[in-house]
């Protein structure tokens, strides 16, 4: 279920599987080896370190 639907939430998947909460998914893709969605996000000052850092090789 969990590969069928990669792109859903844990909140969408506990819906798509009945009547269980969002921890509950949690809990149990946590026990499969299945980690959270993790947003890359760009830190203004740290990509404006590494441009600078890069000058100066």
């Amino acid at each position: 279920m969990v590969d069928n639907n990669g792109d859903k939430t844990q909140k969408e998947l506990a819906q798509l599987w009945g009547n269980i909460s969002q921890q509950t998914i949690s809990r149990g893709l946590k026990k499969l080896g299945y980690t959270r969605k993790k947003k890359l996000i760009a830190i203004k000052n740290g990509v404006k370190n590494l441009e600078v850092d890069s000058g100066k090789n």
